[in-house]
């Protein structure tokens, strides 16, 4: 597999695997869409493109510091609730 090839799948799989922490934190948390915007002050629509999928690329340490936030956890929390995810993925590929 070429380098560009194996980047591209590593972020697929980072990337399923930061949207799949966002959907469980989500429900878990029974979070509305406009509370975590409030939380997070992401634009709602954003967070909307996030959860429905359409955003595509790497979200900023910003964009996670904040999110991060609006779930009560710490950054490394939430990277470690990601890097649950991300294992998952890979290993089910």
């Amino acid at each position: 597999m070429a380098r560009r090839e194996f980047n591209i799948g590593i972020n697929k799989f980072l990337l399923d695997a930061f949207k799949k922490a966002i959907i469980n934190l989500k429900k878990e948390l029974k979070l509305k869409q406009k509370t975590m915007a409030e939380k997070s002050c992401l634009d709602k629509r954003y967070i909307q493109n996030l959860l429905a999928n359409k955003e595509t690329h790497n979200p900023s340490l910003d964009t996670l510091y904040k999110l991060a936030i609006a779930f009560d956890l710490s950054l490394p929390d939430f990277v470690a609730k990601i890097m649950l995810n991300y294992t998952d993925e890979a290993v089910a590929s």
